[in-house]
């Protein structure tokens, strides 16, 4: 019994262990049925992406590419989401520390000839506004995986796949792990600028498949071994905890040295881009014994610049250099190579490399999208508005057009005709503050105008559109109108709470101190009278003018 017990104690601690380990992890499988599953792979609990995105088509790749004929394809890549309508479609991903947390994401593609077509397409991903990765496939059978370490600038993360006319962008599988916001600096600071996975490498690492479960930030680690090299592994524990980087121990407890003592361990690279920048994070943890009167000190540069002197790693500790200003160019090498004093040779446990995304492009206004957002959310709007309104800047909403000149885009014009809309008219229309256009032609809408609205229309600052033909308002609809009206200017009369116009989506009224009468009322709309009119009600007097044009709301 006791022995029952004790099972059932070590299987607890290690399942609340796994749920810690997934704490605030998004595992997205793309295209999957809605359900949520365990990979028997990673221990990660994968769901689909119906909560995340309203646009696409689930889809299965070729049998010829899945699952047993590919023995060992990852579980999330058997299906995917593919995106044949609009040119921008977006994931939206909530990080659990929200607005300022930095995160790792990692988005994941496998074609397999999904469509039947047998053509490889080539596509866009955005992150927000800013371009993170182009998707471009090299066979059908080609798996690619693109990760970025990235600073939320709300609380919400936009992953976008685009559209560039070279076939229909899909997506297999989206994660997202929240990462401890000290690590990972750049001396370009947390929004201005992400890291792009350029490489990670476990080093001295034969065999694995590169997760660990231990790995609390779920990180993709490749085994790599040079053959100048000769491999050190260690059984005794490494402290991981003084820093933030958390690096599993099975990657830091192996490690490689040069075959010849006197040589340097040599990393070198090429980017496409003489301006390209990187960072590099090098772990070391001693893992020989070294006697009384041996040591291990080495130097580490770049292209012969020195970046750290006489470095000596701890025994039973890891510790992580960086470079603090990026290294800029081409061609990269990296030598780490002994001191004079050194009696051993230098090591290395495992290295990363990013190359900087700088984020230029700034989301949307906050008080345009918080606007938009809410006449979307108002009136229900059926169409493909997903991620930034106005980024990236060709792929703005439909229906919307932006500014591009100020600091942050803004919306200046918005099209909402035969759009299938009723009810009153969204307060959050006047918030749009540099609007130049708004047409709302063949809706069925009724209420107040915003009179913000109407004074940039009469300053010129905005033109609107509402219905198609005043002709088509029936006679009874005109008369509800100018009563509507009244009854406002009444109740505004009588409780004394307001001096400036008040105006119906039909008509404009306003009071005229100019008479001796000073409760008279002008309504003036030209949709609807070819002459004056005149109602009377509770002494005071309404005229109806054919010389003012507002724009007609029928109800």
């Amino acid at each position: 019994m006791a022995t029952l017990i004790g099972f059932f104690c070590v299987l607890l601690a290690a399942t609340l262990a796994h749920a810690q380990r997934q704490q605030g992890f998004i595992s997205i499988d793309c295209g999957s049925p809605n359900f949520q599953y365990q990979d028997v792979d990673t221990g990660i609990s994968y769901v689909s992406d119906e909560a995340y995105i309203i646009t696409g088509i689930n889809r299965n790749i070729s049998s010829q590419y899945a699952y047993p004929i590919n023995p060992n394809l990852p579980f999330p890549l058997s299906d995917l989401r593919s995106f044949p309508q609009g040119f921008k479609n977006c994931y939206s991903l909530n990080p659990s520390a929200g607005n300022g947390s930095l995160n790792l994401i990692r988005a994941s593609f496998l074609y397999g000839n999904y469509d039947g077509l047998n053509r490889l397409p080539e596509f866009d991903l955005y992150l927000d506004v800013n371009l993170w990765f182009t998707v471009t496939f090299q066979s059908a059978s080609h798996i690619i995986t693109t990760e970025i370490i990235t600073t939320a600038l709300s609380d919400i993360i936009h992953v976008c796949l685009v559209d560039k006319g070279l076939g229909v962008p899909f997506i297999s599988a989206l994660e997202l792990r929240p990462l401890d916001a000290s690590i990972y600096a750049t001396e370009f600071g947390r929004t201005s600028a992400s890291l792009l996975l350029f490489q990670r490498l476990d080093i001295g690492q034969t065999n694995g498949t590169g997760r660990h479960q231990e790995d609390v930030y779920d990180r993709i680690w490749t085994s790599y071994i040079s053959t100048a090299w000769d491999p050190l592994a260690t059984s005794q524990v490494i402290h991981t905890f003084e820093d933030g980087y958390r690096v599993p121990y099975d990657v830091i407890r192996t490690a490689a040295k040069p075959q010849n003592g006197t040589a340097s361990l040599e990393l070198n690279w090429n980017a496409n881009d003489s301006n390209s920048e990187f960072y590099v994070y090098l772990y070391f943890a001693e893992v020989e014994q070294l006697g009384r009167n041996q040591s291990r000190k080495f130097n580490v540069s770049w292209n012969g610049t020195p970046l750290f002197r006489s470095f000596s790693p701890r025994r039973n500790y890891s510790t992580i250099l960086s470079n603090s200003k990026a290294l800029v160019g081409k061609e990269h090498l990296i030598s780490i190579y002994r001191t004079e004093d050194s009696t051993h040779p230098p090591i290395l446990n495992a290295v990363e490399i990013f190359m900087i995304k700088h984020m230029d492009d700034l989301p949307t206004y906050s008080q345009d999208v918080d606007a938009i957002v809410d006449v979307k959310t108002t009136y229900q709007i059926n169409k493909s508005w997903t991620g930034d309104p106005c980024g990236p800047k060709n792929f703005s909403w439909e229906g919307l057009k932006c500014s591009y000149n100020a600091s942050f885009p803004r919306i200046i014009s918005l099209n909402l005709s035969s759009s299938n809309l009723s009810g009153t008219l969204a307060a959050s229309i006047a918030k749009f503050s540099l609007l130049e256009s708004l047409n709302l032609k063949d809706n069925q809408l009724s209420g107040l105008v915003p009179s913000a609205l109407l004074k940039r229309s009469d300053a010129g600052l905005l033109v609107l559109s509402f219905a198609e033909k005043s002709s088509d308002l029936s006679w009874e609809m005109r008369l509800r109108i100018a009563i509507d009206a009244a009854q406002d200017l009444k109740l505004c009369l009588e409780m004394e709470l307001c001096r400036d116009s008040i105006s119906h989506p039909q008509s404009t009224t306003s009071t005229d101190t100019s008479h001796h009468n000073q409760d008279r009322i002008y309504i003036t709309s030209s949709s609807y009278f070819s002459s004056d009119h005149e109602l009377s009600s509770n002494n005071t007097t309404h005229s109806l003018n054919a010389q003012s044009m507002t724009a007609p709301f029928p109800r």
